[in-house]
């Protein structure tokens, strides 16, 4: 009876060693397909609809282009990105009454550009087919406006860059994301007038992940 119970429990931790192991190795698989996911640069399109705080602009189109890179040797598991990102925004100033003490006179609409080069610190997660980012950083934004009747203008302010967003992977290099984001620019100054330009924009695009980047 000894011998039996004795063969018994040495077939059974048998059998859970060697599974054990098997279970083990295919989590070390898992680990490193996962490590095999994670790409060092990424580089995205994108277009949508931006939305101004102004009221006396219109909503209108916007797009842009992004690339990024995780932030060596302190990414934390490649969490830690930054990201440079040229926005584009299609601008114009809607026709309005103006009252100028017994006087009204319709001031016409002007069409604009708005330019923001930013600089983002992104925290964003690195593996899965849905990644969730976050991030913020300077910017510097460059803005002109004309129209019929009124002398071109333009000027350039630093400003503050925040968004948040999700990507959805296809494969281990190729994703689609969406994205809320917002600009503020400050003293902006148009014919010795100073204004903010305050914009938000909801938009999505195409990123693609690689592992190499380099200029020739």
């Amino acid at each position: 009876m000894f011998r039996v119970k004795r063969t018994v429990c040495m077939a059974t931790l048998l059998f859970m060693v060697h599974y054990g192991a098997i279970a083990t190795s295919f989590a070390a698989e898992e680990k490193s397909s996962e490590a095999t996911q994670q790409k060092d640069f990424y580089v995205g399109g994108f277009g949508g609809w931006s939305f101004p705080d102004d009221s006396t602009l219109k909503n209108s189109w916007s797009g842009g282009l992004k690339v990024g890179w995780v932030l060596p040797p302190v990414s934390y598991g490649q969490w830690f990105n930054w990201e440079f990102e040229y926005w584009y925004q299609n601008l114009h100033i809607k026709q309005q009454n103006l009252t100028i003490g017994n006087l009204t006179i319709t001031a016409p609409g002007l069409n604009g550009h708005a330019h923001t080069f930013a600089s983002n610190f992104i925290l964003r997660r690195p593996t899965g087919i849905i990644r969730p980012y976050a991030g913020a950083g300077p910017s510097v934004v460059f803005v002109d406006f004309n129209g019929p009747g009124a002398a071109d203008t333009s000027s350039t302010a630093f400003g503050a860059n925040v968004l948040v967003g999700s990507r959805v992977m296809f494969s281990k290099t190729l994703g689609v994301f969406a994205e809320y984001k917002r600009n503020w620019a400050f003293s902006l100054e148009f014919n010795r007038v100073r204004s903010d330009l305050n914009s938000n924009a909801l938009v999505g695009g195409l990123v693609w992940e690689f592992d190499n980047f380099w200029l020739p």
